[in-house]
């Protein structure tokens, strides 16, 4: 277990399956700092169940990794900047914080195309401040509709058995059964999608 004298160094030493930084009194460090893969609930319970003779007592929960993702998928676009190897390649993004003003998008932009590879052209900064409007409002659109999608009630479309919350013809079994799409489950299923286009992944 490696821990951190302070939140900043905890943030430095994040693995990609860190959920939070827990503050904690250890047996010999004193107050300190963990990346936790699990909430701090959840290592409350395990600990009961097999204490760590190191940790004396877990504090509090300093750093929710999950909210700050949430944040970051929220303020984030996508700006096209160019094809790679004449198609060959998958195209060029820049992905991120959409609130950057634009100059400085453009250096980021810059940087990712310094250390990229058949980049096949190279936008000028006007090119690119358009592209960036243009991010922007796809990304506004896609919160509209949204928004309108939540607004709306959602229509079954699933067959008996059908389970809306793990998504599969589970008749219960899940234990979360929801045999008719709700306003969660349809708004959850459309961030999830967003994740999967900006990022490449499914959270």
């Amino acid at each position: 277990m490696n821990t951190y004298e302070t939140v900043g160094d905890a943030r430095q030493g994040r693995t990609w399956d860190s959920m939070q930084i827990i503050e904690i009194e250890h047996a010999t460090e004193g107050t300190c700092y963990i990346n936790s893969k699990y909430d701090l609930e959840t290592l409350q319970r395990a600990l009961a169940a097999k204490p760590m003779p190191e940790i004396l007592r877990l504090v509090r929960t300093v750093v929710d990794y999950r909210a700050e993702r949430e944040e970051e998928v929220e303020r984030a676009i996508s700006v096209f900047v160019s094809t790679r190897g004449w198609g060959d390649y998958a195209s060029l993004h820049w992905i991120g914080d959409g609130e950057l003003p634009d100059d400085e998008i453009i250096s980021r932009i810059r940087e990712l195309i310094s250390i990229s590879s058949d980049v096949d052209s190279v936008p000028s900064d006007d090119e690119l401040r358009a592209r960036i409007a243009e991010a922007r409002e796809a990304k506004a659109q896609a919160k509209a509709e949204l928004a309108q999608l939540e607004r709306e009630e959602p229509k079954p479309v699933h067959g008996p058995g059908y389970c809306y919350s793990c998504h599969s013809y589970c008749y219960g079994d899940c234990g979360d059964y929801t045999p008719r799409p709700t306003r969660r489950t349809l708004s959850r299923g459309i961030r999830e999608a967003a994740r999967e286009a900006m990022f490449g992944l499914d959270d």
